[in-house]
């Protein structure tokens, strides 16, 4: 890969791919490519060869790729939050953390790919090490990465989702010891992580808050396109139109409302825990979302709240990208996969 374009950062962990590659610009990074394509989910290679297709007729450039591990399903991470004795105690505690992940996970223990972070130690925790696990199935990954390199796409790293949408927002997190909450909102589940200013801290997956499943319920709905043309189609109607056949509108309002106030509560109730967990203030909120959604998203009082509406929001510049790039909501997890900072071809950072 040229030094002048990042790896393709991909997110695929359901119906709908998620890619954005970057190139080097005067102060940083420029997008290059994006897409949200909905090639169905990943069974075999043939799709993966599909991928690679749609992928090169987009203009992304290379095969390099970092991919974003799924958190449910074949390949999955596992996180946990552990307390372990000091690393300068002698104490084995790489293989510490590896037997505990491997008891929260259900592992053998040399089965697993394990990271990680260090956090702030626990209200009243005893002295110790403390630390944020996510773990994957070393053997699951790798036949999740031979699918891309039979494919023709060269795998440098898998990497956490967490991880990711850290890395994505980083100009957006909070300095210091103050936490920042990143809630990322799409359309197989909804991700909160929480992160200081160096690492994340904590993570949750939380499905009832996944647009599929709203869109499901309260519309009938079950394809991410179909849901954009519904939107569509009421933002180009007239207002005679609206009145004449009001049940479309209010229906979608239902669903934004609906997702507006699982949100808020969602956040409200890991802002909670997390303060008081770790005695550290929640500096900010930072949320992602697709189009639709994103306006209507708010923390709740008296916490700040940062959408992330646009690439510059994330200092990414779009001067010479693509003439119509998808909103940063939209491929938030893949922009944090193309920032990933390489590891050793084929080693996964979960």
């Amino acid at each position: 890969m040229s030094a002048r374009f990042s790896p393709i950062g991909l997110d695929w962990s359901g119906p709908t791919a998620a890619a954005v590659q970057l190139r080097r610009a005067n102060k940083g990074w420029a997008i290059h490519a994006a897409l949200r394509a909905p090639v169905g989910p990943l069974t075999d290679a043939d799709s993966a060869v599909n991928l690679h297709r749609v992928l090169w007729r987009h203009g992304f450039e290379g095969s390099d790729t970092v991919l974003t591990l799924p958190t449910r399903g074949v390949a999955a991470t596992t996180s946990a939050t552990l307390a372990l004795p000091p690393r300068a105690s002698g104490a084995p505690v790489d293989q510490l953390a590896r037997a505990e992940m491997a008891r929260v996970a259900g592992r053998a223990q040399d089965a697993l790919e394990l990271d990680l972070w260090e956090i702030p130690a626990p209200r009243r925790a005893a002295s110790g090490w403390h630390v944020l696990a996510i773990a994957a199935a070393g053997a699951e990954i790798a036949s999740r990465v031979e699918l891309f390199e039979d494919a023709g796409l060269r795998v440098i790293a898998a990497d956490a989702r967490a991880s990711a949408l850290c890395r994505a927002v980083e100009s957006l997190r909070a300095p210091g010891p103050d936490l920042t909450i990143i809630v990322e909102l799409a359309w197989d589940a909804a991700h909160l992580v929480a992160a200081t200013s160096d690492a994340p801290v904590f993570e949750r997956r939380i499905d009832e808050l996944a647009i599929s499943t709203l869109a499901s319920t309260i519309l009938g709905v079950s394809d991410e396109r179909a849901l954009a043309q519904r939107f569509a189609a009421v933002a180009s109607s007239t207002d005679q139109d609206r009145r004449a056949a009001p049940d479309s509108a209010v229906k979608l309002r239902r669903l934004v409302d609906a997702l507006r106030a699982g949100v808020r509560d969602e956040i409200a109730l890991s802002a909670s825990y997390l303060s008081h967990q770790f005695d550290r203030r929640i500096a900010r909120v930072v949320l992602a979302a697709p189009p639709p959604f994103l306006e209507h998203l708010e923390a709740p009082p008296p916490l700040e709240t940062r959408r992330v509406a646009a690439w510059s929001d994330l200092s990414i510049d779009t001067a010479r990208g693509p003439q119509h790039p998808l909103p940063p909501g939209a491929v938030l997890t893949a922009l944090g996969a193309a920032l990933h900072p390489g590891q050793a071809r084929g080693k996964a950072a979960a």
